[in-house]
């Protein structure tokens, strides 16, 4: 049986190298996704030879398609036998194109692949969300000027130490206003803001160490909206959290739009993660028309 571990911060240092070695471009696949989300999925680690496996609960014991380098076949075998020994099905999700083919061509007829779409991945240019161009976008820009015109006082800063606080109050705040209280008998619609409640959290406690950078905008001296994230495979980027007040209208479009804006040039695509399959969230993603959605399968052993 493999020795899975609960995972800690002085673990980037090994795991990010095997992260990027993938090449894989989901959300996945990054060590502050795999960190933050811990508490909420019971995420636990194991190293394989060149190979990063993790563990997690969805609720149902499932495993993250293996990160790394080198001979795949073995590292396979031993997540067969982990699970056979576990008496659980063997369900590997996050699984990119190319590694489901490589799947395919190493154990021909031996999973069940499905796509997942709930878990689609959304790519976009940076420069499109910069700048919004065509008529496609019109409505994007609409939002802005209703943003303009109801917040002519708006500012844009980057998180530091001295305004992290500032962002972790607004999400509470946030949370209130959409009544995600801590109260089981609460009206928060369901376990999913529950579990990023934690990996929020966790994002915050751990910001700088974890290399994340963010932005926020205020009004009137008030934080009204924030997003952040990461760097990944040299000139991606992915949004893992983003927050945003109804009021002003239209504070989702511009904290998206500046925070596009204010990332380096060399960014060239920014991932905003998947939908969950949230109709509410793919309406809102497909919006923004995506250069890339980024497929992802499911393999269950048969």
């Amino acid at each position: 049986m493999l020795q899975f571990r609960d995972i800690n911060l002085d673990d980037m240092t090994w795991v990010t190298p095997l992260l990027e070695a993938s090449g894989y471009l989901g959300n996945d696949y990054t060590f502050p996704n795999i960190f933050n989300w811990r508490c909420a999925y019971n995420s636990k680690i194991v190293r394989i030879n060149d190979y990063l496996v993790v563990k997690l609960h969805l609720p149902d014991p499932v495993y993250l398609f293996p990160a790394g380098h080198g001979d795949l076949s073995p590292v396979i075998d031993l997540m067969i036998s982990d699970a056979a020994e576990r008496d659980i099905p063997l369900k590997m999700i996050g699984i990119e194109a190319a590694a489901k083919s490589r799947l395919e061509q190493l154990f021909p007829n031996r999973f069940l692949l499905q796509p997942m779409r709930d878990y689609f991945d959304y790519l976009y240019t940076r420069e499109k969300l910069a700048t919004l161009p065509g008529k496609k976008l019109h409505s994007k820009r609409t939002n802005l000027r209703h943003f303009l015109n109801e917040a002519p006082s708006w500012v844009y800063e980057p998180i530091t130490p001295d305004n992290i606080q500032e962002c972790i109050e607004m999400h509470t705040e946030w949370r209130r206003q959409n009544l995600c209280f801590d109260d089981p008998d609460s009206t928060c619609d369901g376990s999913g803001l529950v579990q990023e409640k934690c990996a929020v959290k966790n994002a915050f406690a751990h910001f700088f160490e974890l290399g994340m950078e963010g932005g926020l905008l205020r009004v009137d001296g008030r934080v009204i909206a924030f997003a952040a994230g990461e760097r990944y495979r040299t000139n991606h980027f992915i949004v893992n959290i983003e927050k945003a007040f109804l009021s002003p209208a239209g504070s989702y479009a511009m904290i998206n739009n500046q925070f596009a804006s204010h990332l380096p040039e060399d960014i060239l695509y920014i991932n905003r993660e998947d939908d969950v399959g949230d109709p509410g969230l793919r309406k809102a993603k497909l919006s923004y028309k995506p250069d890339l959605l980024l497929e992802k399968f499911e393999a269950t052993l048969v």
